[in-house]
């Protein structure tokens, strides 16, 4: 398995969806928004929590 230090999952949250470590915002969001024409910095604004780093 490969570790991301910037995911995190836990079956008690977001039922056990893989998040952005730290936050309840799902990593599937941000494929969505990008999906959608999005860029990262745009993600990042409408996301509090979530970083570029």
């Amino acid at each position: 398995m490969v570790f991301c230090p910037a995911v995190e999952r836990d079956g008690e949250r977001v039922s056990g969806a893989w998040v952005f470590r730290g936050t309840r915002v799902p990593v599937s969001a941000h494929f969505e928004n990008l999906e959608d024409g999005a860029v990262a910095a745009q993600f990042v604004q409408w996301f509090p929590g979530v970083s570029l780093d």
